[in-house]
């Protein structure tokens, strides 16, 4: 375990550690699979082939969010390794590779979940069975961060052959043995809270962690194709996310510009970060985590963007773009031909001579500092500038002929500025003096800019911007006032910041980000991810397979063409699928979701939601509150049938435009053009003007499903 300068950095697992976390068969060897492409089941009525190693009789199937969430886990495991889980489509589920399902286990049993697995005398894996204890506090919950969906991702582990890194003929060592390095630990990550018993916040792995992904890529291979674009891993203000970033290509960034904490973003291979809240409650609001993000072994990310704290940054042996941001940050630009960017406040560019390649250091002020460890300035001269001109200031270290780097100003803001040479072991360049106490222009006066073709970055002002970004992979970041951005061509990544912005990606796989105030998103053609944040927002995400979160306020999320993802978050929401088979999430409030044509999947989740399904075969779920679904047309148009807890509405004139088969589950009416259904019984009834039970209607039939498998009236 190395601490050189940033955070906790740990070496790759070797033999030993590799064996630790292997579970061992009969033939002495680790358990694996010999092929990459695994089936899974959900145990359920449609299984003939009876469990093996059930842990009682009584066992019960996962419901749609539990599978959902299960899923989740499985594919947590699929990006890091080559490894396809894939549905069992064949007549007996039950004779699927993993099978999944909840039992009730022995009384007094202390366990949350449990693996068997049938292997051959070649430690071969032939089948799983992975049960979750019925009865065990949490279990049932199986959203990323819970203790359910940490006991999936482990139970996981097993039936891919990993095993406790505390049993066995090898383990590890006490400092290693915890879910900060393994999830297959029973410890608990030491450096973040865990107070779901308190009514905050739970703090669990999400991912695989170092030495799991290490360890699992080592048996099947990595994952070489997943995230292989430019990638951002943004990580919002509150309490920890314990992870773990496996990423096989492109120029990634580490966002945490919205903590408020102090953060270690330390991109270095095997490394941990720190960014977010200890605890979510009492003093642990106020401490920044310890190690709760890791850099898996052969990831390369290329940037990171500190908070509004005093920050630590790290860079690694790549072309690194480090950005304090406010507060008084540390910057270690590390190998490679570095861009360090200290923001407001007073920073410190620290490093070592063989952490220097030409890099270069923007937005220098008075109070900021550069400090090398183990050289002496040898060759740097006084330079006298003149109030308004671009300057950059080269230091060569070794007398060699060459930059070692450069410091740049796009303006100076008095007359001279200062470099001194300091004796003894760390050499210090000052650079001064300090920018005037306001700035001299109007207001309203913002700042009007036009890129490159080129890959630009570019800052407004806290006035009303215009920033285009024309060609190439852009940055624009609006900062104060209502501004409006646009991308162009290329994978850009636009900041509103305060203020009602517009934001306009253009053509490419962008990612806007609204900030404060109500803004106006529009996303263009491509693969684009759009975030509302705070203020009312209007989110559009056009052609392409689109994102669009509009977390706090009263949003309006549109996907357009494509197969979208719409989150609402809080407030109260309206959502537009658009063409494309879309999943529509409301999340917290009362809102309204309309899937439009294509195979959807509509969740309210809380609150009092009004869900449109459309053309096509769709998937309703209203989760918490009293959820209404409208159904364009008379009730004498459809069909209705019930079978266990889902309502399976089917369209019986499918020449009128919007023909479709719909599952329903947790919708308490459904809306006709004449009548609506009460259907938050095990019967549907009809339901008066004024809300009452109403008597006998005409038309829609109406079934429910009956234990032999057949069918008997309802109403």
């Amino acid at each position: 375990m190395r601490d050189a300068g940033g955070g906790t950095v740990l070496d790759p697992p070797g033999a030993e550690e590799i064996l630790a976390l292997s579970w061992t068969g009969w033939g002495g060897g680790p358990l694996h699979w010999t092929r990459s492409t695994i089936s899974y089941s959900f145990v359920g009525p449609a299984d003939r082939t009876p469990p093996r190693f059930a842990p009682s009789s009584s066992i019960q199937s996962l419901d749609a969010s539990q599978q959902a969430g299960f899923e989740s886990a499985l594919a947590q495991w699929e990006a890091v390794a080559n490894i396809d889980f894939v549905p069992y489509r064949g007549s007996d589920p039950g004779r699927a590779d993993i099978r999944v399902g909840y039992a009730d286990f022995p009384p007094g049993s202390d366990l949350a979940a449990v693996t068997w697995v049938l292997a051959d005398t070649r430690d071969r894996l032939q089948q799983a069975e992975i049960w979750l204890n019925s009865d065990a506090r949490g279990t049932d919950d199986v959203r990323p961060g819970s203790f359910g969906y940490l006991a999936a991702m482990h139970e996981v582990g097993h039936a891919l052959g990993l095993g406790h890194p505390f049993e066995g003929a090898a383990t590890l060592p006490p400092e290693l043995d915890h879910r900060g390095v393994t999830i297959m630990s029973y410890r608990d990550h030491p450096g973040t809270g865990r107070d779901a018993g308190n009514g905050g916040l739970q703090a669990e792995p999400r991912t695989p962690m170092l030495y799991d992904i290490a360890v699992i890529q080592q048996r099947y291979g990595a994952n070489m194709s997943h995230a292989r674009g430019d990638d951002v891993y943004r990580f919002p203000d509150g309490m920890a996310r314990i992870q773990t970033i496996w990423d096989a290509g492109g120029n990634d960034t580490i966002d945490a510009s919205e903590q408020r904490l102090p953060v270690v973003i330390d991109l270095r291979e095997g490394a941990y970060s720190s960014i977010g809240a200890a605890s979510s409650y009492g003093a642990g609001r106020n401490r920044t985590a310890e190690d709760n993000l890791a850099i898996a072994f052969g990831a390369k990310i290329e940037n990171a963007i500190g908070g509004r704290g005093d920050d630590l940054l790290v860079g690694n042996d790549l072309a690194n773009r480090l950005e304090g941001g406010d507060g008084a940050d540390i910057l270690t630009g590390g190998g490679g031909a570095d861009v360090l960017v200290g923001g407001s406040g007073a920073d410190v560019f620290r490093d070592v001579p063989d952490g220097l390649a030409g890099d270069l250091l923007l937005d220098f002020s008075a109070d900021d500092r550069i400090t090398f460890v183990g050289v002496e300035l040898t060759d740097a001269q006084l330079v006298t500038g003149v109030a308004g001109d671009h300057t950059r200031l080269s230091v060569d270290l070794d007398a060699d002929g060459s930059t070692d780097f450069a410091v740049e100003f796009g303006r100076l803001l008095a007359g001279e500025f200062r470099v001194a040479a300091g004796a003894g072991i760390d050499t210090v360049v000052r650079l001064g003096p300090a920018p005037p106490a306001s700035d001299p222009r109007p207001e309203g006066d913002g700042l009007d800019w036009v890129g490159t073709p080129g890959a630009d970055r570019q800052r407004g002002t806290k006035y009303g911007d215009v920033l285009a970004g024309e060609g190439g992979n852009d940055r624009l970041y609006g900062r104060d006032g209502d501004d409006v951005l646009s991308g162009g061509p290329g994978n850009d990544r636009l900041y509103g910041d305060r203020g009602n912005d517009r934001l306009e990606g253009g053509e490419g796989r962008d990612r806007l980000n609204g900030g404060a105030g109500d803004d106006m998103l529009s996303g263009g053609p491509g693969h684009d991810r759009l975030y509302g944040r705070d203020g009312d927002d209007w989110l559009e995400g056009g052609d392409g397979a689109d994102r669009l979160y509009g977390d706090r306020g009263d949003d309006v999320l549109s996907g357009g063409p494509g197969n979208d993802r719409l989150y609402g978050a809080d407030g109260d929401d309206r959502l537009e699928g658009g063409n494309g088979a879309d999943r529509l999430y409301g999340k917290n409030g009362n809102d309204r979701l309309e899937g439009g044509d294509g195979a959807d999947r509509l969740y309210g989740d809380r609150g009092d939601d009004l869900l449109i399904p459309g053309a096509g075969d769709d998937r309703i779920h209203g989760g918490r509150g009293f959820d209404v679904m409208r159904v364009e047309g008379d009730s004498a148009d459809f069909s209705l049938v019930r079978r266990g807890k889902v309502w399976i509405l089917e369209d019986l004139r499918p020449d009128d435009g919007d023909a479709g088969r719909d599952r329903i589950k947790a919708v308490e009416m459904l809306q006709f053009d004449d009548v609506r259904l009460d259907i938050s019984g095990a019967e549907a009834k009809p339901v008066d003007s004024d809300g009452g039970g109403g008597g006998a209607f005409a038309g829609l039939r109406i079934e429910n499903l009956v234990d032999d498998g057949g069918t008997a009236p309802v109403a």
